[in-house]
C-alpha cells in the first residue's frame, strides 16, 4: 500500500508543477498559448439564410414587432418604432425620424430590433440606415377648432351636420 500511496503523491506533485498562477509571467504565456489554440479551432458556421422579402412582408413584421414591444411594456420604444414606416432598399431598411433623440434611442435598441427582423424575415443581411428629417414631424391636433377641421377633412358631412343644427365653429 505504501507503494501506491507514494505513486499518488508523486502524481499529485507532478500535476501541481504543471499549474501556473494567472498572475505570473508563465501564467500569462500559458493563457496566450491557450487563446491561440482556441482561435485555431473555431468552428465555421453554415452560411446564414439570405431569403428575399418584400416591402409588404417587412411592414407586417414591423407592425408585429411594435405589438410585441407593447405587450412587453416597452411603450417608448414601440412609439419610436411606430413613428415611421420602414422603406426597403435591397436589404437596407431606411428610417426617418423628426429629431436626433428618437434616432439615438432607436440606435441603442438597434441590435434587438435587427435580430428580430432577421429571424422573422429569414435574411441575415438586413441593416438600418437611420436619418433625421425635420419634415417627418406629425401635426398634432390640440384645439377644438383643429379637431373639428380634421373631422371635416375626413368627412365633409360633419360640416353639413354643424350647419343643419346651427352648432358653433
Amino acid at each position: 500500500m505504501s507503494g501506491s500511496l507514494e505513486e499518488a503523491r508523486k502524481a499529485l506533485f507532478a500535476k501541481s508543477k504543471k499549474k501556473v498562477s494567472g498572475l505570473s509571467i508563465q501564467g500569462i504565456e500559458a493563457k496566450k498559448v491557450h487563446i491561440a489554440s482556441i482561435q485555431g479551432k473555431q468552428v465555421v458556421h453554415d452560411k446564414l439564410p439570405e431569403e428575399d422579402f418584400t416591402q409588404e412582408q417587412l411592414t407586417n413584421v414591423w407592425i408585429k414587432y411594435v405589438e410585441h414591444l407593447t405587450e412587453r411594456g416597452q411603450l417608448i420604444l414601440a412609439s419610436i418604432i411606430n413613428a415611421d414606416r420602414p422603406v426597403l432598399e435591397g436589404t437596407t431598411i431606411k428610417l426617418r425620424f423628426p429629431n436626433q433623440s428618437m434616432k439615438e434611442d432607436l440606435e441603442k435598441s438597434q441590435g434587438q430590433i435587427l435580430e428580430y427582423l432577421k429571424r422573422e424575415l429569414n435574411n441575415y443581411l438586413i441593416d438600418f440606415k437611420i436619418a433625421v428629417d425635420k419634415s417627418v414631424t406629425k401635426k398634432y391636433v390640440y384645439t377644438d377648432q383643429d379637431k373639428f377641421s380634421k373631422l371635416v377633412e375626413k368627412n365633409p358631412a360633419v360640416d353639413l351636420l354643424r350647419r343643419t343644427f346651427d352648432l358653433d365653429f
